[in-house]
């Protein structure tokens, strides 16, 4: 919840549209039996980053919203996206 995932979702939303590609959101935070300290502590062990959003595009860490806009406004996010559906 909260304005920077729904403005990350939004833009991986249009993102998806534009590519024909699926996006597939896991919302961690929606999950059965959420512990929220549990899963911010690891993955803060495993990305170093505290704050939701917490991205990934296939198996690459992106980083919060902040980060998702400079690798859009750098195009790069066009490449990370096509490349992670054929990771799959």
């Amino acid at each position: 919840y909260g304005p920077h995932n729904r403005q990350a979702k939004e833009l991986l939303r249009r993102m998806s549209k534009t590519l024909s590609v699926e996006v597939e959101f896991l919302d961690v935070d929606l999950l059965p039996g959420w512990d929220g300290s549990l899963i911010m502590t690891e993955l803060q062990d495993v990305t170093g980053q505290w704050s939701f959003p917490n991205i990934f595009i296939g198996k690459k860490h992106v980083g919060g919203n902040r980060e998702l806009d400079q690798r859009h406004a750098l195009g790069e996010l066009e490449e990370m996206i096509m490349s992670a559906g054929q990771e799959l």
